[in-house]
C-alpha cells in the first residue's frame, strides 16, 4: 500500500453517496432454512470483491468552480458451497448472493491515476462494505434462510491476508 498517496486522495475526496446498482439473489431448493449448530460445519463459503471500473466528471458547482465526480462501481458476492458435493453437480451451490454498488465522490481537485488506483484498492470497499453486510442479512431474511454473517471489513481483510 502507498500510503502517502492514499492519504492524498482520501484528503480530496468527499463521499456523495453509496448505492446498490444491481443484485442477484439466489437459494438453492434444499439450502437449510433453520438456524442450527451444522449450518457452519455444512457449507463453505466462496467470495470476491473488486473495483469494475472509475468513471470520471466534471461539473461546476453554484459559483462556477469546477468539480471533479468519481463514480466507482463495486462488485461483490459470495456463495455457500457444499464441500461435500462436486463443483459440477447442481448440488454444490446451496446459494449465491451478488451485488453491484455505484459509490459517488466528489473533489475539488482531480486525481491522478496512482491515486484512483490506491484508492479503488483500499477506500472504496470500506464504503460499501456496511451495505454489503445488511444486504446479505436482509437478503437471508427476505427468504426465510439461515443467515449469512458476512464480517466486519477489518475481519475480512486479516481472513483474505491469511489466504494469499
Amino acid at each position: 500500500m502507498k500510503q502517502e498517496i492514499l492519504n492524498k486522495a482520501g484528503s480530496k475526496l468527499t463521499l456523495g453517496g453509496v448505492f446498490l446498482y444491481r443484485s442477484s439473489v439466489e437459494f438453492c431448493d434444499n439450502y437449510i432454512t433453520e438456524v442450527d449448530d451444522n449450518f457452519e460445519a455444512a457449507y463453505s463459503t466462496q467470495s470476491y470483491r473488486y473495483v469494475r471500473e472509475c468513471n470520471q466528471f466534471q461539473s461546476e458547482d453554484d459559483n462556477g468552480n469546477v468539480v471533479f465526480l468519481y463514480k466507482f462501481i463495486y462488485e461483490v458476492g459470495l456463495r455457500l458451497v457444499d464441500p461435500e458435493q462436486d463443483q459440477q453437480d447442481e448440488e454444490f451451490i446451496k446459494s449465491e448472493i451478488e451485488a453491484s454498488y455505484s459509490v459517488e465522490y466528489a473533489s475539488n481537485e482531480e486525481l491522478d491515476q496512482e491515486q484512483i488506483a490506491e484508492f479503488s484498492k483500499h477506500n472504496v470497499a470500506y464504503h460499501v462494505w456496511p451495505y454489503w453486510r445488511e444486504f446479505v442479512q436482509n437478503s437471508c431474511m427476505r427468504v426465510g434462510a439461515s443467515p449469512i454473517i458476512v464480517p466486519l471489513y477489518t475481519q475480512y481483510q486479516q481472513q483474505a491476508g491469511q489466504e494469499k
